[in-house]
């Protein structure tokens, strides 16, 4: 009797790297970070400079710093160094250089909003002990590194919640118009971030409605799944594992919704006034970083 031949069933060790990579993929298409509150500083500063032809570069090049959040580019050269990226493409890509300025109004050298945002003594440090007496409450087992990092965050998508929603429609359109292969090359190029995985995020971002952000509820889906992709993204598979399961038994979509909203309410009277002073702070002093007078003249500054 001739035997039936069965098929050697793959080995746990296969069916774990290949759920690994397809859960990967899957964070990384619903992985976004916080950008609302840049995109409306930053239209009120084109506004204000009268600068209309290149607003759709400025506005998603003013967002995209944080793609170091997503460890594809090196944070400190992504949030510090805006006026080489600028000369870079002044050289390499005229045409693109509004692009570049975007980055500088998002950073911390020189003063983007982030300068404005981070660090000691700035609006999220201010609020860093209020937000914690809510966060407690939920007793969601973080400590130390991981807690201030989870507060941080916390305070960033509440900000982006009050944001208005037209802000979140003209970033749609912008991001309809970028040229995301060029884009990536761009970043990837000066920035030495992986161009595939860089192009991959901004083509899904081409088709992320940004209103979303403005949601507690889709706010807390989106921000877990950027704590899944970080936990899968570095480490070994024994790590990864490991991260992975905390971040989801830890940080559950309903009371992350829950604390979103209780931090807008706390927040929300001090950043109507931070916005507004960081926008006109960042206006005075924008123009004075540029080594070249021709980059800011080719900006309409």
């Amino acid at each position: 009797v001739r035997r039936k031949r069965h098929l050697k069933p793959k080995s746990r060790t296969n069916q774990i790297v290949s759920a690994h990579a397809n859960l990967f993929n899957q964070c990384a298409d619903n992985t976004v970070m916080n950008p609302l509150a840049h995109v409306a500083v930053n239209r009120a500063i084109l506004e204000e400079y009268g600068i209309v032809g290149d607003q759709n570069l400025v506005l998603t090049g003013g967002i995209l710093p944080d793609l170091a959040i997503l460890q594809l580019i090196p944070w400190k050269s992504a949030h510090e160094d805006s006026l080489g990226f600028i000369a870079y493409l002044a050289e390499k890509d005229p045409e693109f250089l509004p692009f570049g300025f975007g980055w500088m109004l998002h950073g911390e050298a020189p003063n983007g909003l982030d300068s404005y945002t981070h660090g000691k003594g700035n609006f999220i440090d201010r609020h860093e002990m209020p937000v914690f007496n809510i966060v407690r409450k939920y007793k969601p087992r973080l400590y130390g590194e991981k807690l201030g990092l989870f507060i941080h965050s916390l305070i960033e998508y509440s900000c982006d919640t009050m944001v208005d929603k037209d802000n979140a429609v003209t970033l749609n359109k912008a991001f309809e118009s970028l040229d995301t292969q060029r884009a990536a090359f761009h970043i990837s190029n000066y920035f030495k971030g992986d161009g595939k995985k860089i192009h991959r995020i901004l083509k899904f971002f081409q088709g992320f409605d940004f209103e979303r952000l403005t949601e507690p509820k889709d706010v807390a889906k989106v921000w877990r799944s950027i704590e899944m992709y970080q936990s899968l993204g570095t480490g070994s598979l024994f790590q990864k594992y490991l991260k992975l399961t905390r971040s989801l038994t830890l940080i559950k979509t309903r009371p992350m919704t829950r604390m979103i909203v209780e931090t807008r309410d706390l927040i929300r009277q001090p950043f109507i006034e931070h916005m507004r002073s960081s926008k006109e702070a960042i206006s005075v002093s924008m123009v004075k970083p540029f080594p070249n007078p021709m980059h800011a003249k080719q900006l309409g500054l």
